[in-house]
């Protein structure tokens, strides 16, 4: 199924940057790049994970092909997500809305992401390389996740890049609509949440390393125990019922165990998820309780890795991206807690950014390698 992308939305009314209504009914996200002049080819860029597969698409219109940075010329990028499991409908999209609207140029593809290697003979088989489609693949969704912050970063100002509740005090020191390495972010960390953890490591001059891999972290290991313990099915309901739900009735607090406050640690102060559970086997939980436990459990050991590899590496700056943030404020705002307690404790301070359009990182940087290449192919073919 297309999925519902309104939901995510964090953009202002009035913001061109918007949802718009997509002719098969659902719903894609409009981002609208100033100031950009890609190659005059289609592109494509695909992040195929353990549950979604994102897709990031930029097709030539004749107003787009003359335009100019003189006259204010801008890219428009257009983002989709589906479920890995119906990656036909993945495909179908591609052909009808994408290739069918390519205006006779050449399409180029990119595929990365570790769905892309399972699916990587449905993929050529569907859109076989042709002297106007080209289509490669490859493993690298960290460095194709950074390139898409860069991508983005050098293009877009701080109010349509960056979550508004990232740290304030960071953004106000940083620049942007500026190449990566001029900003004054780096070194950070770049944090990818999504089916599960991976960290990675930017030096000043934008290189990546990749650090951790958490299978225990993430989106995939939240809806598993998820759909074990409640109703929900799909991430976005368990998200919905998580919400709805108090975790103080699961979890196990400092009050619970000192009957208040205990050595300057606040009675409210957890000691153990679900510990309650395991004191009284012999109730009955609420569904939206035991979400709301499960969400802070997974979430808080994310934040703590982060923190703690950030911390391990002497760097004060983490940029978060992925489709488990999906624009929910709860889980950001848990996240910001987690970072400015540890920073608190440990003296170490962490400054947490978390990316808009978040879940595509990969996806746009994977478009943006097409047009690297193609640019360059261009380049070395008029020399």
């Amino acid at each position: 199924m297309l999925i519902d992308m309104e939901s995510h939305s964090h953009q202002e009314d009035g913001d061109e940057n918007r949802m718009v209504n997509s002719q098969e009914g659902g719903y894609k996200e409009q981002l609208v790049i100033p100031s950009c002049e890609l190659c005059d080819c289609a592109l494509i860029g695909l992040d195929i994970g353990g549950s979604l597969a994102k897709v990031a698409y930029s097709l030539i219109s004749h107003k787009q092909k003359n335009a100019t940075r003189d006259d204010g010329g801008s890219a428009t990028i257009h983002l989709a997500s589906f479920d890995t499991e119906q990656f036909d409908e993945c495909l179908d999209f591609i052909h009808s809305r994408v290739l069918a609207f390519s205006n006779g140029h050449h399409v180029f593809v990119g595929a990365t992401g570790v769905g892309s290697y399972k699916y990587r003979e449905q993929l050529l088989a569907h859109l076989p390389n042709t002297a106007s489609l080209k289509v490669s693949v490859d493993s690298l969704e960290l460095q194709r996740g950074l390139q898409g912050i860069h991508f983005l970063w050098e293009h877009l100002p701080r109010s349509g890049l960056l979550h508004p509740l990232s740290c304030q005090l960071t953004m106000n020191r940083l620049q942007f609509q500026c190449p990566l390495p001029k900003s004054g972010l780096l070194p950070c960390l770049i944090a990818s949440l999504g089916s599960s953890l991976m960290i990675a490591k930017v030096n000043s001059s934008g290189q990546y390393e990749a650090l951790v891999g958490a299978s225990t972290q993430g989106g995939l290991s939240l809806l598993g125990l998820g759909s074990l313990l409640t109703s929900a099915r799909t991430f976005d309901d368990l998200i919905h019922l998580a919400e709805k739900g108090n975790r103080m009735n699961v979890d196990l607090t400092v009050k619970d165990t000192a009957g208040g406050n205990y050595n300057m640690i606040s009675a409210s102060c957890l000691v153990s998820s679900f510990g309650l559970a395991a004191k009284k086997p012999n109730v009955q939980f609420a569904e939206a309780d035991l979400a709301a436990s499960l969400l802070y459990c997974v979430t808080d050991q994310m934040a703590l890795t982060s923190y703690l590899t950030a911390q391990a590496h002497s760097l004060h700056n983490i940029v978060f991206y992925g489709s488990y943030l999906g624009g929910h404020e709860h889980i950001i705002g848990q996240i910001k807690e987690k970072m400015a307690a540890c920073s608190y404790v440990l003296k170490h301070q962490v400054n947490p950014l978390f990316m808009q359009h978040e879940g595509h990182m990969g996806a746009i940087g994977a478009l943006f390698e097409q047009h690297l290449q193609h640019s360059q192919s261009e380049t070395h073919g008029n020399q």
